[in-house]
């Protein structure tokens, strides 16, 4: 997959797994916005990258107006989210 010019958007990409997936679209060339809820983890990664191809953007997951408006934005999603043991996704 060629990710040159491409937005590629990671939910959870302040850290761990989305943090290197974020880093290696950026050295393919692709525009990246990493979003999570803690600012401050996301201004970290965003120093850590150091790169002008990289945004950074707080995602409010309980706000449903936030989220409508944060994926109208996106070419590629990746998601990176660890899941809580017995959490019930679907009710």
């Amino acid at each position: 997959m060629n990710l040159k010019n491409q937005r590629v958007v990671i939910i959870g990409g302040s850290s761990g797994i989305g943090l290197a997936t974020a880093k290696e679209a950026i050295l393919q060339g692709a525009r990246v916005v990493i979003a999570g809820r803690s600012l401050e983890k996301l201004e970290s990664a965003k120093a850590a990258l150091d790169s002008e191809l990289l945004e950074i953007q707080q995602l409010d997951n309980k706000n449903e107006d936030s989220i409508k408006a944060f994926f109208t934005m996106l070419d590629i999603l990746i998601i990176c989210l660890r899941l809580v043991p017995h959490t019930c996704l679907v009710q």
